[in-house]
This record gives C-alpha cells, sequence and structure tokens, in this order.
C-alpha cells in the first residue's frame, strides 16, 4: 500500500504540515489516555497540548461515517446491524449478541473482529500497550452498552451477508453512540479510527471491502498518531506493561486473592499484571488451557504475611494457564509432571484470574522458559496430583457455604450425574447437570471408544455420567462467579448404561 510505504518518509515533515491542517487554537487537555474527547459527540476539531501543530480528530469530524441505516436489519443476513455486548476480548475483538431481543443462544454470537486495526496482544502473549489497548476499547464499548448504541457493519455501501476470518470471526466496523440509545447512523463513531487516531495500533489491512474507502483516513490518523508519539508510536515505557523480573509467588497466595473476588467481584486482584514464577503439578490440559495444584502443608513454615493453609491437614491451590492456540510440547501437558512456569498473571473477563504470556519450548533455552522438574515416573508420590472425592450434593453445598478447598484442582464425583440440557460452542459443548453444576467439554466425546460419537449436547441429555475434572471458576455476564467442571479427556466422563 502506497500510504503504508510512505509513512516513515512523510513523517519527517509531519510536525510542520500538521501545524497547516487547521488554523491555531487554543491548546485543550489531552484526551490521548483516556479516549475522551475534549469535545462533544459532534465536535469537528480536538486539539491536544502535544507540540505546536494542531490535533485533528478524524474519528469525530465526519471523516468516516456509516452510510446505511441499520433500523430494521440484521447484521446476521444485512452484514449492518444493531447489537449488544456479550463479552469484551481485547483491543481489537469483542462477542455480541445479534440485535436487541435479549437473545443469548450460542447461533445468535457475532464474534467480532475490528477490520483495519491490529492492536498490541493482551492474553496469549502479553505484548507492551496491549492491556492499554484492550483498556480503550473496552471503555467505549462499556459505554455504549450500557447508555447508546452499538452497530456492526461489514459493508459499507450495500447490504449483504457479512464475512469472516480464518478463526471464524466476523470482520467488523464497530460503530458507537456513547450517549444516545437507538441513535440516528448518522451519529455514529467508528471505533475502529478512534483506535488508530489513539495510538493503539497501526492502520492494518486496509484493503478489505469493508472498509477500504476509508483507507486514506485510517492512514491520515496513524500518520498523525505517530507523529505525537501516542502510546504504540511513544519512546516512553508503557505504565501498564511489567518490564521487571520474575517473581517467585505462591500459589496458595494467588487463591487467596480469587477467594477475595469471589467474595467480591468488585476486588482488585492483587497480583493482577506480575510477572511471576510459579511451580506446580499438571492436573488437566484443555482447550489450550493447562491447570497447576500444588499441596501447601499446615506444619510447613510461612513468610511472614504469606498466605497460610486453613486446614489442619495442609491445603491444596491451583491456577489455570492460557498456552495460546499453538499446540505445546507433550512433557508439559502430562498428569502428574511438576513443572516450572514463567508468565504474567491476567484477570481476564472471559476466563477469569489466570496466568499468560508463557513460553512452552521443546528445549528449554533460557531461566525464563518453562521446564519439567520431575516426569510423571520420577514424581514422589506426595506430590502427585490430589483428587477431590465426593458427591456432588457436598460439591455444591461446599460451594454455598463460601468454601472453597478444591479451587482449580480435580474432582472426583462419586454418584452418578444425569445431563439436564446444555448447549453447543464453537470449540465445545456445555453440559448441565441440574441447576447447579455444569461441565465444559472440549473434547470429541466417544462413549464406547469410537463406535458411537456425541456431537451435541443433545446426544448426553437423560443420560448419566460418572464425572472427573478440574474444578475451575469463571465470572458471568451477570457479574458474580461460578464453578464449572472440566474434564480433561473422555475418561472424565464415563457413561452408566447404554450408549
Amino acid at each position: 500500500m502506497k500510504k503504508q510505504r510512505l509513512l516513515t518518509i512523510a513523517l519527517l515533515s509531519a510536525v510542520f504540515s500538521l501545524a497547516a491542517c487547521q488554523p491555531a487554537v487554543s491548546p485543550a487537555t489531552s484526551s490521548a489516555d483516556t479516549g475522551d474527547a475534549t469535545t462533544s459527540e459532534a465536535s469537528s476539531t480536538v486539539t491536544h497540548s502535544m507540540g505546536d501543530a494542531d490535533w485533528i480528530d478524524y474519528a469525530h469530524n465526519g471523516s468516516a461515517k456509516l452510510k446505511l441505516d441499520y433500523k430494521g436489519h440484521d447484521f446476521f443476513t444485512d452484514g449492518v446491524g444493531q447489537v449488544t455486548l456479550k463479552t469484551k476480548i481485547d483491543g481489537d475483538t469483542t462477542h455480541f449478541y445479534g440485535g436487541t431481543s435479549g437473545n443469548k443462544s450460542e447461533d445468535n454470537i457475532i464474534a467480532a473482529r475490528y477490520l483495519g486495526i491490529n492492536t498490541p496482544e493482551a492474553t496469549g502473549h502479553i505484548e507492551e500497550w496491549g492491556r492499554a489497548a484492550s483498556n480503550f476499547t473496552n471503555e467505549h464499548i462499556d459505554n455504549a452498552a450500557k447508555n447508546g448504541t452499538i452497530v456492526l457493519s461489514s459493508t459499507l455501501t450495500e447490504y449483504g451477508a457479512p464475512s469472516k476470518d480464518s478463526n471464524d470471526r466476523y470482520l467488523c466496523c464497530i460503530w458507537i453512540n456513547e450517549t444516545e440509545k437507538n441513535c440516528d447512523y448518522k451519529d455514529l463513531t467508528l471505533l475502529n479510527l478512534w483506535i488508530v487516531q489513539n495510538g493503539y495500533s497501526n492502520a492494518n489491512a486496509m484493503d478489505e471491502p469493508g472498509i477500504a474507502q476509508y483507507s486514506d483516513v485510517f492512514w491520515d490518523a496513524a500518520l498523525q498518531a505517530k507523529a505525537y508519539g501516542l502510546h504504540i508510536w511513544s519512546n516512553e515505557p508503557d505504565p501498564d506493561f511489567n518490564y521487571g523480573g520474575y517473581e517467585d509467588i505462591s500459589l496458595l497466595d494467588v487463591k487467596r486473592e480469587i477467594e477475595a473476588q469471589i467474595a467480591d467481584p468488585t476486588h482488585t486482584n492483587k497480583y493482577d499484571n506480575a510477572k511471576a514464577r510459579i511451580r506446580g503439578v499438571v492436573a488437566g490440559y484443555s482447550n489450550s488451557v493447562l491447570y497447576l495444584t500444588n499441596f501447601y502443608p499446615a506444619d510447613d513454615t510461612y513468610a511472614e504475611g504469606a498466605a497460610k493453609p486453613k486446614y489442619a491437614d495442609g491445603e491444596y491451590a491451583g491456577i489455570n494457564i492460557y498456552t495460546g492456540p499453538s499446540a505445546i510440547p507433550d512433557k508439559f501437558t502430562k498428569m502428574n509432571s511438576l513443572i516450572e512456569i514463567c508468565g504474567t498473571f491476567v484477570d481476564s473477563e472471559t476466563f477469569g484470574f489466570q496466568m499468560s504470556g508463557v513460553s512452552l519450548p521443546r528445549v528449554q533455552i533460557s531461566d525464563t522458559d518453562g521446564k519439567v522438574v520431575y516426569t510423571p515416573d520420577q514424581i514422589p508420590n506426595e506430590l502427585k496430583v490430589h483428587e477431590f472425592s465426593m458427591t456432588s450434593t457436598e460439591f455444591i453445598n461446599t460451594v454455598k457455604n463460601k468454601d472453597y478447598p478444591f479451587l482449580n484442582c480435580r474432582v472426583s464425583f462419586t454418584d452418578a450425574l444425569t445431563c439436564t440440557g446444555g448447549y453447543d460452542g464453537k470449540n465445545g459443548m456445555t453440559l448441565y447437570f441440574g441447576t447447579n453444576l455444569s461441565a465444559y467439554l472440549a473434547f470429541t466425546y466417544s462413549p464406547d471408544g469410537g463406535t458411537t460419537t456425541y456431537r451435541s449436547y443433545t446426544d448426553f441429555v437423560n443420560k448419566s455420567f460418572k464425572l472427573s475434572g478440574v474444578a475451575g471458576v469463571h465470572k458471568t455476564t451477570s457479574n458474580f462467579y461460578r464453578f464449572q467442571i472440566l474434564p480433561n479427556s473422555a475418561a472424565d466422563l464415563v457413561l452408566q448404561g447404554a450408549a
């Protein structure tokens, strides 16, 4: 793309040419860090006190406007439609429900990948400015969800069915109004452009049909952000990125913080964004998530201020680790391997408190790479994975009593559980066992070793199983925490009776 090739050359004269773009006005307080415009939604120009040139607010000055009315149209069929917020993911991905009817079925979910941008990573591999970009996007999406309007478009000039990328996400322009419900389509702001304008992404893949006609303004916004040194273009360190070394943190200390979050969803986990070295035994691996547990004896000596076991015979603690979509070496996924991992703790709205940004190579190269301390055949018996054995009623009552001895640890139910319902997802299926217990399967299930395959939750309904798995916890859309059993393989779900 010509503009991209010329970006570096053009930057040499950017500070001088920008001064001529607008007549001089009084400097205003910078809004680059918060994304708040210094004038109203309808303002044509916002200035930042970042230099001698006047700041151009491309996102709000009419440079990019939705040209198709969204009212009376559906995103799935027309490529344009109003949506409601489901889950905030990161700086360039958000999940929505189509329409405003409150339909929360799996087939009404829109996994939206923002066209024209590529923000730094904030989930699997954490990068500088990734969290800042995610915070910027999520703040404005939240505002629009609560007080205004959110519209998605994958087309600009005529209605038509939307397209997806290779990861099964819809490629979208995200249009928002943060203050007016069901606003006129002409009063919407293109969030994709706003993100570029504030220096959280370069202009990216501008040849996509759903955004190509705005390529010039995206490159102008990117050029301006680079000229002002905003965020990814800055020579300053990212205040939200942990540049320090790795700290040895006990999983028991982490457990106490997660317990505090369960008790109070507004609690800020003190280890959020901490770079940590942890050690634990592999208790499971499913859907790109690795589960580690560790035992903390009651009679050990613990440092002053550190968490101590609550139970007379000691306490188990665990954590889930997002390893990314790529396959990891088998040596890190074998049950009862004692491993050591360095990474960053992240309080994920989607997956709860977890570790991310880990390196798990086949051959350890640096001190921060994951390493196997004991293989399953080497590990001492006292360090092997413990499995809590109990009835489902005992499990549910323990949670109701706000006690979580099995948090992120393996549980095996002694009673047979009958599946009462569930739903099918893109990467797995959720099964309900009554109203207070569910399990998530991220693998193909065959009850008889291959002759029969269950492809939908409906195949499980009214059948009984012996269930085992990690007792994970996640935050729901209603802002409270719920336990869910996460089987590691088909061996953790044993059919009782005929298939």
